[in-house]
């Protein structure tokens, strides 16, 4: 059983509660983020600890998201640089679910939040 919120869950309705709504970090054992690769929409790539929860896990394995970690102008920021927002994108990879052990919890307020500023040639 997990505890979220001050509820208990037991693990299938744990993982339904955080599906597409709760970004995380994963760790290693050692201390340090999990790193995910991911392609940009207009080409180019970037790199991110941050992911959604894509869909309840299957067998042993999960699917996550990768989040864009972006800046007030839409120019994405290398961790662990300060972000604005974290951009939902299509890129998603498997792990065991084994890995999910160490994680930290972000604020779900930044997935998708609007950009201030857009100035593409910037970026």
């Amino acid at each position: 059983m997990e505890k979220i919120d001050n509820k208990f869950y037991l693990e299938e309705d744990f993982y339904q509660v955080r599906c597409n709504s709760t970004p995380f970090i994963l760790y290693f054992d050692c201390g340090k983020p999990l790193m995910a690769v991911g392609k940009k929409d207009g080409g180019g790539s970037f790199s991110s600890p941050i992911f959604l929860l894509k869909n309840p896990p299957k067998n042993s394995c999960v699917e996550l998201i990768i989040l864009e970690p972006v800046a007030m102008d839409g120019c994405t920021v290398e961790f662990p640089n300060t972000f604005y927002s974290l951009k939902k994108t299509n890129n998603c990879f498997f792990i065991s679910k084994n890995m999910l052990t160490k994680f930290q919890s972000v604020s779900s307020e930044f997935v998708d939040r609007p950009i201030l500023k857009v100035d593409t040639d910037k970026c």
